[in-house]
């Protein structure tokens, strides 16, 4: 992680707070969903919108936003609103974001520089690509054609954009933190 890591994860004012405990271990910069059970867990959604609740250090306990919270523990979690700025992670071995870049929520409670234009997810025979369906009609590849748009359109999230140039390409064993401001 880099040296200059700041005190606080709301790096603007105010924030509204909520507490619930954690489900499994989290860590304040983490994005997080509250589950049905009343726990907050990791995101798990991957090309949906979520909402921008986002672990937070628990300042009054003496912790600093390097300090995981483990399973069970009353977790403080920020419910921000756009233009915020706030502090991120980012995932081992993440490609290299700019300042500018546009980042997106993916599962483990982390950022990643979005893929913009990549067509995310395929099922069946879906790979990527729009398919000519031919002179004799072919409702497969149709169907395929179909799924491969429905995951361009909506594998395209924006949670926030980078305000800090940030390589963790070669770190391939842990998180590193960003600054952001959510969009």
């Amino acid at each position: 992680m880099p040296t200059n890591i700041p005190y606080t994860i709301a790096l603007t004012a105010p924030v509204r707070t909520i507490e619930r405990l954690a489900s499994a271990a989290l860590s304040p910069g983490h994005i997080v969903e509250l589950m049905t059970t009343n726990l907050f867990r990791l995101n798990t959604r991957v090309g949906h919108p979520v909402a921008r609740f986002i672990a937070l250090e628990k300042e009054y306990d003496g912790k600093s936003i390097t300090d995981a919270y483990a399973a069970n523990d009353q977790a403080i979690v920020g419910v921000f609103a756009a233009g915020s700025e706030v502090i991120l992670r980012l995932p081992a071995s993440a490609a290299a974001v700019v300042i500018g870049d546009l980042l997106e929520p993916v599962t483990g409670g982390v950022v990643r520089k979005q893929l913009q234009g990549a067509l995310i997810t395929s099922v069946g025979t879906g790979d990527g690509t729009i398919a000519d369906v031919g002179g004799a009609f072919n409702q497969t590849t149709l169907n395929n054609n179909f799924k491969d748009i429905a995951d361009a359109v909506n594998g395209q999230v924006i949670f926030a954009m980078a305000l800090e140039a940030v390589d963790n390409s070669s770190n391939a064993a842990s998180e590193v933190f960003i600054r952001a401001v959510l969009l």
